[in-house]
């Protein structure tokens, strides 16, 4: 009888090992999705960082090529006003 005990009592501490080795398993393959699905998010929110950036500097871009030009537009128009100046 006591035997039988040790062996339900040894069982019972074996199922009981078994029960918290899959909570365990359970928990690192939870972990894993969540740490899956957080790198996905993640890179997802950096490539809509880039294409603003990108999007940013080149509209940057332009408005400098824009002030450039229009920059040579007042400077011939100075040059103009004071050669014609100089004529008169």
């Amino acid at each position: 009888m006591q035997r039988s005990r040790a062996l339900l009592d040894k069982a019972d501490a074996i199922s009981a090992e078994l029960h918290a080795q899959n909570a365990e398993l359970w928990l690192y393959d939870e972990l894993g999705v969540r740490r899956q699905v957080v790198s996905e998010v993640a890179c997802q929110v950096a490539n809509t960082h880039v294409r603003e950036i990108e999007r940013l500097a080149e509209a940057q871009k332009q408005k400098r090529m824009l002030r450039h030009k229009n920059g040579r537009k007042v400077a011939m128009l100075r040059k103009d006003r004071a050669h014609k100046k100089l004529q008169n």
